[in-house]
């Protein structure tokens, strides 16, 4: 409804015009009544109002001075209600861009006529106005998503958002985080996706009511968000400040969103063409989440100091050694180790960096056994004494013997799983999905399942399918569908019952994505 504020300083006029028509139903609702000029300048105040409806001559404050008053600061919509036939009074408010001006008594037809080209103008005014608000935010997105990534330099990204009215003249620091909503952890596979949107929206609109004049919000992937905050003090922001911020917005979208969510900060940076390190950082400590089981806030600290560096040749070596495991060849395992030891210390190369060579080592290990025997998963997790002997280790020896010991301890987990034929985490998913893909199937009920976290088991999954889950239990599902209509006179919703779609409506819609046809159309043609 529109909120309507009525002026004039005779109450019958008022009641008159109040009584002579359905405001509710033309989409109004009198929400105040003033008698005089002065008055409804105070209740304009106080409250808000779509539209004003005013008499001409009135004691004190006129109605052509409310009205030159109100358009000094407002583009309000005014309706003139008078008794007098002025041509000067009509030109005064014409000039000052008023609705329409109703000779008194007001007829009721012209009343509803004017009434509806005025709801229907803000109606326009206000869906334009939303489409500008969804095209600022959505390009505001895609030039915060380019300059974390580097695809843009900082002085552009810096001039851009000075057109949403943003100056990051006085910054001194800055530090990007990335927010990953843990779907996995609560949703069920009848979600559809305008609840799965629905949940992404409150969870923004929580977080980035938070992040006022603390930073900006972007949509980085369906399931994740980034955020680019800015700090004017060159000491960078600090440890304490950007924890508890964090610590701030997981417990609100949990609260208000009833979403749970996982952090990653990253580094914190002092010029802005460093904010893609950062946030690249914040993407990397993100990423191993599935290391630190029920942590959601993950800093440089949650791995006991051990800094993230930029990629570097690690990473091929990391591949070399974990294709040397998945091979069974010790003996090269060993070697890729000793070359490795003696390059970090023929380079002088600082412990921090060494450590997390070593946890990157462990995440690949972990990943390789649970593709290859999920069975074995827990046997070779890395334990929290796993961790403190990394950050505690004396030497660089000490260091890569233990790297040698995880490397041989994988080794025979995945030889034992070949000789006993133990299925891995994701047969065994599957072997489940095959035989109850009509019930109520979600990731987080099948990780329990295979002794998993869910959202390692979720990467785990796409890592040896090519697709998500839920993605592989849709193809599932249709397939069974299709082989129902043709095979069976059943109908469409004891089908769509029957392959574990409870919502008729979305099965009609992903069944019509998944075969370009409907369910009847389907049929006809293929029986």
């Amino acid at each position: 409804m529109l909120n309507v504020l009525m002026v004039d300083d005779e109450p019958g006029a008022l009641k008159a015009m109040k009584y002579l028509l359905d405001w509710e139903q033309l989409g109004f609702t009198i929400a105040g009544e003033a008698t005089g000029g002065n008055m409804a300048l105070d209740m304009m105040r106080q409250g808000h109002y779509d539209l004003l409806i005013t008499d001409i001559r009135m004691p004190g404050v006129s109605g052509l001075e409310l009205i030159s008053r109100v358009r000094r600061h407002s583009k309000l919509p005014i309706i003139v209600v008078s008794g007098f036939e002025d041509f000067e009074y009509v030109k005064e408010c014409l000039q000052h861009g008023v609705k329409d001006y109703l000779l008194k008594p007001v007829m009721e037809e012209d009343a509803q006529r004017i009434l509806t080209a005025v709801k229907n103008e803000i109606s326009h005014e206000k869906m334009i106005s939303r489409k500008l608000d969804l095209s600022a935010s959505a390009a505001r997105d895609q030039m915060l998503k380019r300059w974390t990534h580097g695809n843009i330099g900082a002085d552009e990204a810096i001039n851009q958002l000075l057109l949403w009215g943003v100056s990051l003249v006085d910054c001194r620091s800055y530090r990007c985080l990335v927010v990953e909503l843990d779907f996995q952890e609560t949703m069920n596979t009848y979600m559809t996706e305008a609840d799965i949107d629905l949940k992404r929206f409150a969870v923004r609109n929580v977080l980035e009511e938070l992040l006022v004049g603390k930073g900006y919000m972007f949509e980085e992937l369906p399931e994740r968000f980034g955020i680019v905050c800015f700090g004017d003090d060159m000491a960078g922001i600090e440890e304490t400040a950007i924890s508890e911020l964090a610590g701030l917005l997981q417990e609100s979208a949990l609260t208000y969103a009833k979403m749970p969510i996982t952090i990653g900060i990253g580094e914190s940076v002092h010029l802005a063409a460093e904010v893609k390190k950062s946030f690249h950082s914040a993407k990397r400590l993100l990423d191993r989440k599935f290391l630190l089981g029920s942590l959601s806030i993950i800093t440089g600290n949650s791995f006991g100091g051990a800094f993230l560096r930029e990629e570097s040749t690690d990473a091929q070596e990391i591949q070399l050694l974990t294709k040397a495991v998945q091979e069974g060849d010790k003996e090269r395992v060993i070697d890729l180790l000793h070359r490795l030891r003696d390059k970090f210390k023929t380079g002088d190369t600082p412990k921090p960096h060494v450590q997390s060579m070593v946890i990157d080592l462990l995440a690949e290990l972990l990943r390789m056994v649970g593709k290859q025997a999920g069975g074995q998963l827990q046997v070779a997790a890395p334990t929290s004494k796993d961790y403190l002997y990394i950050m505690e280790a004396g030497t660089i020896q000490k260091l890569f013997e233990f790297a040698a010991d995880k490397c041989m301890q994988v080794i025979a987990i995945i030889e034992e799983s070949k000789q006993s034929g133990s299925p891995s985490a994701v047969e065994q998913v599957k072997r489940i999905v095959a035989s109850d893909y009509a019930g109520n199937i979600s990731l987080k009920s099948l990780a329990e399942q295979v002794h998993m976290n869910p959202v390692y088991l979720g990467q785990l999954f796409k890592a040896s399918e090519g697709v998500s889950f839920n993605d592989y239990l849709m193809c599932l599902r249709m397939e069974k569908a299709k082989e129902l209509l043709v095979r069976t006179d059943q109908k469409i919703y004891a089908i769509a019952y029957e392959v574990g779609y409870r919502q008729l409506d979305w099965f009609y819609k992903k069944f019509k994505e998944y075969t370009g046809h409907n369910a009847s159309e389907y049929r006809s043609l293929h029986s």
